[in-house]
């Protein structure tokens, strides 16, 4: 049965912590032998897609998606799962959406 996370006591939490896992060996010698291996994650750029989102959300005027999708080259579906997942929950960024007129634009709200 496996164990959830509240469960698996203080060691289990500083690995996460660091980034790193538990991997099991074969036995060798009658002995279980363990081994931690860190897992190696790659920090976001600052240059990056999702970086581009933002800084366009957070314009005064904000940004369609439209203009989402053509400064980052997604689909509109992408475009929008990109704020709800990563922009919305992620960062915890209040991103409003209203609509003028026959478009919708979406801001940050400060």
């Amino acid at each position: 049965m496996a164990k959830s996370n509240k469960m698996l006591g203080r060691d289990a939490q500083v690995r996460a912590e660091r980034k790193t896992q538990v991997v099991r060996k074969p036995k060798v010698g009658g002995a279980s032998a363990r081994q931690e291996i860190k897992i190696k994650t790659k920090a976001p750029s600052k240059s990056s897609k999702v970086a581009l989102i933002k800084a366009m959300l957070c314009r005064a005027k904000g940004t369609t998606v439209t203009d989402l999708c053509s400064a980052t080259a997604w689909q509109p579906h992408s475009v929008r799962a990109a704020i709800s997942q990563t922009i919305k929950k992620k960062l915890r960024l209040d991103v409003r959406s209203e609509k003028l007129g026959a478009t919708r634009v979406y801001r940050v709200k400060v």
